[in-house]
Order: C-alpha cells, then structure tokens, then sequence
C-alpha cells in the first residue's frame, strides 16, 4: 500500500485570491494592432520620401551649380586671356572671386533650404503620426482596460 502525502501551501489560498483580484487589460485585437503598425509603416514610407525628393531635388542643384560654376570659369578663363596688362588680369581675378564667393553664398543657401524643407517635412510625418498612434493607444487602453 502506498501512501501519498499532500502537501498544504499555507498561503496559497492568499495568492489565489490575490491573483483573481488582478485586472490586466485585455490586449488589444490582432486587426487593431496590424492596422497601427500599417500606419506606422505609411508614415515612415512618406518620410523617406521626403528624403528622396530631397536628395533628388539637391542632385538636380548641384548639377545646376557645376553646369553654370563651369560656364563662368569659361567666360573668365577666356576674359583673362583678352587682358592686355597683368592690374587688368588682376582685377578680373578679383571681380570673379567675389562674383563665385557671392554665387556660392546664393548656392548654400537654396541648398540648405531645401535640407531643411525636407527634414521638416519628414519630421511632420513622424510626428502626425505619432500623436495619432498616442491616442490609439489611449483609445486602446480606455476601451479594453475599463
């Protein structure tokens, strides 16, 4: 004969209880999740496109700027050539290092505008879409939790 001894937990009965006290929200639905992060995913898509569009929009710029920095070391290059003293030579040198200094001036400036339009538009969509996923998330918790 065998003999099979039960052993008593003295506060089981304590944590049995205190367990079923417990109120865990309940979690939210699959669909409800896959459409959050589908949106998620939508907002990073329309900021790397900002991106892109930026980074296209600088290559176009930049040829642009080597297109016409060429076409004004030509025509200087051959106004050079037509000076007849070395003061004439060094007075256009001059007019055309402080018409490239102004020029390159005019150049950062369009190009920094456009990083910046671009990381503003970029930073708009994450943000727009992160107040939104806060009060998905407050919805969530509100619907389920309560």
């Amino acid at each position: 004969m065998t003999e099979t001894t039960s052993f008593h937990y003295p506060f089981a009965q304590d944590l049995t209880t205190l367990w079923s006290s417990l109120k865990f929200p309940a979690a939210p639905d699959a669909d409800t999740l896959a459409a959050a992060h589908q949106r998620n995913i939508e907002a990073i898509a329309k900021a790397r496109d900002a991106t892109l569009r930026c980074g296209q929009e600088i290559a176009t710029q930049y040829a642009d700027i080597l297109r016409q920095t060429m076409t004004d070391l030509t025509q200087t290059a051959e106004a050079l050539a037509k000076a007849d003293t070395p003061q004439a030579v060094v007075a256009k040198q001059m007019d055309y290092l402080r018409a490239t200094f102004e020029k390159t001036m005019e150049h950062m400036t369009v190009l920094s505008t456009s990083i910046q339009r671009a990381n503003t538009d970029a930073m708009e969509a994450l943000n727009k879409r992160f107040a939104e996923a806060m009060e998905e998330m407050k919805a969530i918790t509100g619907k389920n939790g309560g």
